[in-house]
């Protein structure tokens, strides 16, 4: 089975920071019951760099062409890869709705290869994008939430040709008509699905050590933001692999990988304190010398808790405050308020804790005083990194519903425009598109200026560069050319020729290309 990663960012020319874990999960999963799976990562060039957002959005357009130009380079690379892996099975990742463009065209190129070929689409789709991805012709099954026993299942069935109309948490065509089964319940043992598969990554030697290190401990969000989906497709209820299992991710990435640095990508990761402290402890113990970043709310940590985990090794925390303004926060349903933003900054200032604050502009509710009291509480709290991104409409949230029972949405969904990089769609009840532009503009200045300061500021970004000057930027230790077997040849160096890269014996990159340290700015 060929697992794909359709291209998105790529098309904009800037580097997609990490890989695709949710395949790697899936190829795991797949591995432990036999299958043969390989993972193409249709959306990683280890030749571009990143981007401000600035270039980001101004390129957007890129992507929406590329999606009609069937002769684009990256398309003529799907096709070379699909024709070289021979696939029986083609699955594809579309986590996002700005990707489902890209997803229908890989589609296209599978039934291209074979008319026949069984072409599956899974990811962090809502119930009314699951219809319209099996709209297309190309796509014959969606498999919904959590999909590691579902695609297990499913491929013993196809591969055994037994019938699969029967398997929980797919959805597919019949008749002419689309039928959902029941949905599969959540995985309550995390720890059972084993580590992330990343050997079956094509083209393995091209990425970066740093970006391999990412590590969920848990998956679930108890919270209600209107604008989100991802208690929807995780559930609301959290659910947390043991401290031991994380641990031993934790030395199973350094050890093969040579993984220094990791990313814990829970929704919420402090919201337990207890585990959180214990995690820590944990951390500690194994080795004093890992660093690691995480994602949690702006309520769920005290000055303690910080101490902790800054003692534990823990370098930044990114917090999505979304808005400056207590009436956007509301209608956000984020529960809290400035003031406790305020508040939560200075303990972050005072434990000298880098933080990078997430806003989100372009609400249906925000007017111009709500983005400038944004911009100032930005300029007040100071944070050490701020990554910005325009408001879109997630099918099936409380905000989009909000827009489609007043008919402030189209009839027909543009998927390929929902994305936090587009300024050109407009959602806003009282701002005109072209003012709200102007007022981005500005919040893009004031940004690149605090972030062109924490890049400065920031120990670890200097200690990455010198890696590369070192040479010692190689995601893992190899052993000679001569000792490899063929196979790992032959599948690491499938995506290298394509990219008619020059191969190399081992795997470092250039002491000339400068990466910054961390990752999801621009993501």
């Amino acid at each position: 089975m060929l697992l794909i990663d359709p291209p998105y960012t790529r098309f904009m020319n800037f580097y997609r920071y990490f890989y695709p874990v949710g395949l790697t999960y899936v190829a795991g999963a797949l591995k432990s019951k036999g299958h043969k799976v390989k993972i193409y990562d249709a959306e990683h060039d280890p030749k571009l760099r990143t981007v401000k957002f600035r270039n980001i959005t101004s390129s957007y357009d890129d992507y929406l062409k590329a999606l009609e130009n069937k002769d684009h380079q990256v398309w003529s690379e799907v096709r070379k890869v699909m024709a070289s892996s021979k696939p029986d099975i083609v699955g594809i990742s579309s986590i996002a709705p700005c990707k489902i463009g890209s997803t229908f065209r890989v589609a296209e190129i599978a039934k291209e290869y074979e008319s026949d070929l069984k072409v599956m689409v899974g990811g962090q789709l809502s119930a009314a994008s699951v219809n319209d991805v099996l709209s297309n012709p190309n796509i014959d099954i969606v498999v919904r939430g959590e999909g590691e026993i579902t695609a297990a299942e499913l491929l013993d069935r196809l591969q055994n040709n037994s019938k699969f109309e029967d398997v929980k948490g797919i959805s597919f065509r019949k008749d002419g008509k689309i039928v959902h089964n029941p949905d599969r319940p959540f995985i309550k043992d995390l720890d059972s699905l084993g580590f992330p598969d990343i050997e079956s990554l094509m083209g393995l030697q091209t990425y970066r050590s740093v970006d391999l290190g990412i590590i969920m401990t848990s998956r679930g969000c108890p919270y209600g933001c209107s604008f989100c989906g991802l208690k929807d497709f995780w559930g609301r209820r959290i659910r947390c692999r043991s401290i031991e299992n994380v641990i031993e991710e934790v030395l199973r990435l350094k050890e093969k990988f040579n993984v220094q640095y990791f990313s814990f990508w829970d929704a919420v990761f402090t919201f337990n304190r207890k585990r959180t402290i214990q995690l820590c402890r944990k951390l500690l113990e194994t080795d004093s010398e890992i660093k690691w970043e995480c994602v949690t709310r702006i309520d769920l940590f005290d000055s303690e808790l910080i101490q902790q985990m800054k003692k534990a090794g823990c370098q930044k925390i990114r917090i999505g405050i979304e808005s400056g303004s207590d009436r956007i926060l509301k209608h956000l349903k984020k529960g809290f308020t400035t003031n406790l933003i305020r508040k939560q900054a200075e303990i972050l200032k005072a434990n000298k804790m880098t933080w990078s604050a997430y806003l989100m502009f372009g609400t249906p509710e925000e007017k111009e005083d709500d983005i400038v009291e944004t911009i100032n509480l930005i300029k007040e709290i100071e944070p050490s990194f701020v990554t910005i991104g325009t408001f879109y409409p997630i099918p099936d949230t409380e905000i989009f519903n909000e827009l489609e029972n007043r008919g402030e949405l189209p009839k027909a969904v543009d998927y390929n425009k929902l994305s936090t990089k587009v300024l050109s769609s407009h959602y806003m009840r009282y701002l005109t598109l072209e003012r709200f532009q102007r007022l981005m503009r500005q919040a893009i200045l004031v940004t690149e200026k605090i972030n062109k300061r924490h890049y400065s500021d920031d120990p670890l970004f200097s200690e990455k560069l010198e890696c590369h000057k070192k040479g010692t930027h190689g995601t893992r230790k190899l052993p000679k050319k001569s000792q490899r077997s063929k196979r790992a040849i032959a599948v690491g160096s499938i995506l290298t020729s394509v990219l008619k890269r020059k191969k190399k014996s081992n795997f470092t990159t250039s002491p000339k290309r400068k990466y910054r340290t961390r990752t999801q700015e621009d993501g």
